[in-house]
């Protein structure tokens, strides 16, 4: 489980069910809510081994017209990681 500094707050919607069923499972393993559905998306994304997203290289670009799209950035960003 991540370090308490490093979470963030977020909201999410679920089904009034999933909640309750989340809560109870929670309980029941004598964990936090938070906790419980943190392992939850962690064991849902697997260790697939990938690194994080780049950061996306603002501020080397001159704007000469339209400015690119954050895919646009992504990728050529993440094209600048990748082997030749």
């Amino acid at each position: 489980m991540p370090a308490a500094g490093a979470r963030v707050r977020t909201t999410i919607v679920l089904p009034r069910d999933t909640l309750r069923r989340a809560k109870l499972r929670s309980v029941s393993l004598d964990t936090t809510l938070s906790d419980f559905i943190a392992a939850a998306v962690e064991d849902a994304l697997g260790s697939t081994g990938e690194p994080e997203a780049p950061p996306l290289p603002i501020g080397k670009y001159a704007w000469g017209g339209a400015a690119p799209s954050r895919r646009e950035l992504y990728g050529e960003a993440l094209r600048a990681t990748l082997p030749d």
